[in-house]
């Protein structure tokens, strides 16, 4: 039986990358995505938790990457399924995160 649970990354305040979440075995289902500082906000994903890239369709199209937005909200498992089998992940905000550190909460099973 799988269990679901929670991972978190964080922004620290004036900065625009999280650390590498290990995302190994497990299933994202979805992100929460706290208030940020008016900026696009982008995952970007990797193979060893060290060099990171945007992740791509079959077209050339980046995906994982979503316009300005002042207000919290939640990525759903129709906009979390692209990453699945990817071994890594972190956000990255197009601007400094000025007003303290931004943690994101992502549900896994």
């Amino acid at each position: 039986m799988h269990h679901k649970h929670q991972l978190t990354a964080t922004i620290a305040d004036e900065g625009t990358e999280s650390g590498a979440v290990d995302m190994s075995g497990q299933t994202m289902l979805a992100i929460l995505v706290p208030t940020l500082d008016s900026a696009t906000l982008e995952i970007e994903g990797s193979f060893d938790g060290t060099n990171f890239y945007d992740v791509k369709d079959t077209g050339g199209n980046q995906v994982g990457l979503w316009p300005a937005s002042v207000g919290g909200f939640i990525l759903d498992g129709d906009a979390v399924a692209r990453f699945v089998g990817i071994p890594f992940i972190r956000f990255k905000t197009g601007a400094a995160q000025t007003n303290g550190p931004r943690v994101f909460k992502i549900a896994v099973m």
